[in-house]
């Protein structure tokens, strides 16, 4: 299914809608695991870090796009049989693939 440009900007708008609640839940998970971003100064991220990349993300999101990933977070959007559904998480990946830790569905 090939996603509208009217039902993309309304897929960003879920997300974006739950980017900074996101942020503020996840932001404890990054201090408990020391995960630090940054180059060449690097630090822990703390929740306004943590929505400003969420903000980025949602913007590099396209009709050709639709998972972005980086620093431990990804969000995306999927077709589920009859409507688009939205995916904010905190992944981590090793040698063993990928694992969802915490994630925010479309309610």
């Amino acid at each position: 299914m090939n996603i509208t440009e009217k039902d993309l900007n309304l897929v960003k708008g879920i997300i974006y809608a739950k980017a900074y609640y996101f942020a503020v839940e996840i932001a404890p998970l990054y201090e408990f695991l020391d995960w630090e971003w940054g180059y060449p100064n690097p630090k822990v991220p703390g929740v306004e870090e943590i929505f400003e990349a969420l903000i980025r993300m949602i913007k590099d999101l396209s009709k050709k796009v639709s998972t972005v990933s980086t620093g431990g977070l990804q969000v995306k959007y999927f077709w589920n049989e009859d409507e688009y559904m939205t995916k904010i998480s905190f992944i981590k990946s090793d040698e063993m693939g990928t694992y969802d830790y915490f994630e925010k569905k479309k309610e």
